[in-house]
């Protein structure tokens, strides 16, 4: 499965998470989310192949250019998932 996930961190010490995960067919706003110094943690709803929408927990570690971490959905699916860093800056001509 591929996602392009939004995370936007805020806050009087940038705990706060929020952000969302588009897919090929829809978009999942994150229902709940909390960074802690370079660990992120949050869910959201993930529509599998099959049309079931599936409650999922993600964890996960950040360094300077990709998030490694582990991820639980509420009907016992589980498994490792990473993310890279894209760039918010247009690209130069």
């Amino acid at each position: 499965m591929s996602r392009v996930c939004k995370l936007i961190y805020s806050g009087p010490k940038g705990e706060w998470l929020d952000g969302n995960a588009k897919g090929p067919k829809d978009e999942s706003e994150l229902d709940f989310g909390h960074k802690d110094g370079n660990f992120l943690v949050f869910s959201l709803k993930l529509t599998q192949p099959d049309g079931q929408s599936v409650k999922t927990f993600l964890v996960g570690k950040m360094n300077e250019h990709e998030i490694v971490g582990t991820f639980v959905g509420n009907v016992g699916i589980t498994g490792e998932w990473t993310a890279v860093r894209v760039s918010n800056r247009p690209k130069s001509r």
